[in-house]
């Protein structure tokens, strides 16, 4: 159980679904993905819309590469519900978000996790090596376990 002297228990880091998608498929499970889930219930995790959206596809196309049997996939969908991550909801202008994948060579999917941390002055988890490389770029530190 968090302490109040312990640091993830005070913590709050945006997380992309690169990070919790092993949360929920057992074959994408790591050691660092554990630890980040475990830090995260004892944390406050952000992310941009864009991540139901990403979690959701994730799951269809695990349904339909025959990673997880239909009847998994809704487990999984009504879990993610459960994770506790905290969406923001701000309307980033498409412009910005253009701007930022652009400037960083990524998917404007990706620059929305960046500009969320950049914004909120948190610290980006992702196993995502092109969002892996950026963030310091962008001066966003990345959130390391």
């Amino acid at each position: 159980m968090a302490t109040s002297t312990d640091p993830a228990s005070t913590r709050a880091f945006v997380v992309d679904a690169s990070v919790c998608l092993p949360w929920l498929l057992i074959d994408e499970r790591t050691l660092a993905s554990e630890a980040l889930y475990r830090d995260a219930q004892r944390s406050t995790s952000w992310a941009p819309p864009i991540w139901r959206l990403e979690m959701a596809n994730a799951l269809v196309v695990a349904e339909r590469r025959g990673r997880i049997r239909p009847e998994v996939r809704a487990e999984i969908l009504a879990t993610v519900d459960r994770l506790g991550i905290r969406i923001d909801e701000l309307a980033v202008p498409v412009s910005a978000l253009a701007e930022l994948a652009l400037q960083h060579g990524l998917t404007a999917y990706d620059a929305a996790y960046l500009e969320l941390a950049r914004r909120r002055g948190l610290p980006l988890a992702t196993f995502d090596d092109a969002l892996r490389r950026a963030a310091p770029v962008a001066g966003v530190a990345l959130y390391e376990i």
